[in-house]
């Protein structure tokens, strides 16, 4: 007997077993995700021209700019991180500006910063223009990098999916072929 032929005739009790495990996995990298972007985010601040910020601790940071969608308000915006005695803090353009959306506001990573130290900061929107009536919309956020994890929990979710497909698809084979009725 080959393996598609023991696959086939024990379908039912392979896909009963395999889709709560994939309902299982599928759930947990969906959590994983949310948990992701909360447990990463620093600081959130609001748009402003210039202000001080506070970070924690030092190391890389993500700039992250948050809006409703489809929202033009940082086009043409350069993003300049300084410390508090106005030394630059060194960054540069992120290779992969990952988004994340929900149904009214989106998350776009913009810059990575190396942070020299912990303590206050200024950041500073170059070319962002006068305030605009719809300014309290849109935030500046600042988070952990995360992008690796964020892809291993994506594919995560790929695989789990097709495991509750492939298990569905399997006992829809067995409960309605033919040797099934008699």
């Amino acid at each position: 007997m080959s393996f598609f032929e023991f696959l086939y005739r024990n379908g039912i009790w392979i896909s009963m077993l395999l889709l709560p495990f994939g309902i299982l996995l599928l759930v947990s990298f969906i959590k994983n995700v949310i948990r992701l972007r909360a447990e990463n985010e620093i600081v959130s601040v609001s748009l402003l021209e210039q202000q001080e910020i506070e970070f924690p601790e030092s190391g890389r940071v993500v700039l992250c700019i948050e809006g409703p969608l489809f929202t033009r308000r940082f086009a043409g915006v350069d993003f300049r991180l300084s410390t508090g005695d106005g030394t630059p803090v060194k960054g540069r353009t992120t290779w992969f500006h990952a988004r994340s959306s929900g149904f009214t506001r989106v998350r776009m990573e913009m810059r990575i910063f190396e942070l020299p130290m912990p303590g206050r900061y200024t950041l500073l929107l170059v070319g962002s223009g006068e305030p605009r009536p719809k300014d309290h919309e849109h935030r500046i956020v600042f988070m952990r990098p995360h992008l690796a994890q964020m892809v291993i929990a994506i594919l995560g979710i790929i695989l789990s999916s097709w495991i509750c497909i492939g298990s569905l698809v399997l006992f829809l084979l067995r409960v309605l072929s033919p040797e099934a009725a008699q």
